[in-house]
């Protein structure tokens, strides 16, 4: 079983998805239905599950310049009802939708200085993309109440966006939205506060810190004095 992540822009689903998403199936190319039977609608999907236990993987809170962070959490059936993922056609082939997760980085102080990042034009506060994929799943999902999807997501800010973030406080956010990047609806949302130290300085060889000098050693024996 495996999620997609598509880059920082998912595709959205065929047309033959906007026709049939009260059914909570979508149409394939050919008129034919993806889903044998409707399972749960989306629409409900989207009421009943919710995001849980956002983390960094490590524990820690504060980080320097040059390290990465994975971050952990869980999409979890809040709801009372049972949940049966819907099938839907996506990129031409059939998938279990759940939503779609987004991923930003907000800077808590200055508004500037961060370059190496994409703005994300869509918020009220500044804040940077750092991914968005749709959860889409090979096979049938059924979550009770309180059951979570089978796998843990990550979200990850790598050596080169960390190396990047000027040093400062900053907060990470996840958000659950509808399929498809045509909704721009949050269902849900989690953040997490970290900080951003200056990397430490590289340490450098000096002719004390290396130690007291060896007496070199002759290469051949000196010649007895006249």
């Amino acid at each position: 079983m495996c999620f997609s992540e598509r880059g920082a822009r998912p595709r959205r689903p065929t047309e033959a998805h906007a026709g049939a998403r009260a059914l909570g199936v979508a149409a394939a190319a050919v008129g034919m239905l993806a889903g044998d039977e409707p399972a749960t609608p989306l629409s409900t999907v989207y009421q009943a599950l919710r995001l849980d236990g956002l983390r960094t993987r490590s524990g820690e809170t504060t980080y320097a310049q040059g390290s990465s962070i994975v971050f952990d959490f869980e999409l979890v059936n809040r709801s009372s009802q049972v949940v049966e993922l819907p099938r839907i056609d996506y990129e031409g082939a059939p998938y279990y939708a759940a939503g779609r997760i987004q991923t930003s980085l907000e800077r808590l102080g200055p508004r500037s200085g961060i370059d190496c990042l994409p703005v994300a034009d869509e918020y009220e506060t500044p804040r940077y993309m750092a991914s968005a994929r749709n959860i889409v799943v090979d096979d049938p999902v059924t979550l009770p109440p309180g059951g979570g999807m089978p796998s843990t997501f990550s979200g990850f800010l790598g050596l080169e966006q960390i190396g990047c973030l000027p040093p400062g406080d900053y907060r990470y956010h996840v958000e659950y939205k509808r399929f498809g990047e045509e909704f721009d609806e949050t269902m849900d949302e989690r953040t997490i506060d970290f900080v951003i130290l200056p990397a430490p300085p590289a340490a450098s060889a000096t002719p004390d810190s290396a130690g007291p000098q060896p007496t070199p050693t002759p290469t051949h024996s000196p010649s007895p004095r006249p």
